[in-house]
């Protein structure tokens, strides 16, 4: 059952892999990389009976962020899947890209390139989904409607926004936040988080402004998936990306 897989508290982190093999067809999941940047996971499986790919961000390592790691591990998942003409699957649940020193001197703007070039260039049909949350740069990389995704699918409640309302306040309101004492201010940060989000229009204005496609409940994911897939092969076939698995 999809409508118990995430917890209650959208604060709290979960491990993804129990979402994932629930999507695909029973007992068919299998992960590549399970142990190379766990905060992203790659899996092949069946999805009505068919061969797919899976990229799911996973909150339980590093919030589900992108770092320069996993976004080289999904990259390359996407090439080889592109490559055998294997239909994606995107999982997203992402409130950004890990920050710090560390990763600038990792190289996480040219390898997270390499994510965005696999997505732009793949022409298999790529469905996306999002859960709970994608923010930022993150929420691109992840197989976006800009990037060409066959169709992306929300969740009730799911956030597509820059930032999160709280991260959004304490910038536009910092003046009138740094004048609360500290003991309300909690408090105060609620309450223009939530008409933030009341102004900025949740998952429906995302439909609106056509990054989402379409809300579904967890009861009929399946079918959506099943009938965007199904629709993009009756249009298209199923194509294979003409290039090799370059060694990422």
């Amino acid at each position: 059952d999809l409508s118990t897989a995430l917890p209650e508290s959208r604060k709290r982190a979960y491990d993804v892999h129990p979402l994932v093999e629930q999507i695909l067809d029973a007992d068919t999941s299998q992960e590549l990389h399970t142990r190379w940047a766990p905060n992203i996971v790659t899996a092949l499986g069946r999805f009505g009976g068919r061969t797919v790919g899976v990229v799911a961000n996973n909150p339980l390592r590093l919030g589900g962020c992108l770092d320069s790691a996993s976004a080289e591990k999904a990259s390359r998942f996407v090439r080889m899947c592109d490559a055998f003409g294997v239909p994606l699957i995107v999982v997203v649940d992402v409130p950004g890209y890990l920050p710090g020193v560390g990763q600038e001197w990792d190289g996480v703007v040219r390898r997270g390139a390499k994510l965005l070039h696999a997505f732009g260039e793949c022409v298999v049909p790529r469905v996306t989904l999002v859960t709970r949350k994608t923010y930022g740069g993150a929420y691109i990389a992840m197989n976006s409607r800009s990037l060409g995704a066959t169709r992306v699918l929300a969740w009730p409640g799911a956030e597509v926004a820059v930032m999160g309302a709280v991260a959004a306040v304490r910038i536009l309101h910092r003046r009138r936040l740094a004048e609360v004492a500290p003991d309300i201010r909690p408090q105060v940060e609620a309450e223009l988080a939530a008409e933030h989000e009341r102004i900025a229009g949740g998952v429906d204005k995302a439909v609106e402004i056509g990054v989402v496609d379409e809300v579904v409940s967890p009861a009929s994911t399946r079918s959506a998936i099943a009938t965007a897939i199904h629709d993009a092969v009756q249009q298209d076939g199923v194509r294979r990306g003409r290039h090799g698995n370059i060694p990422l």
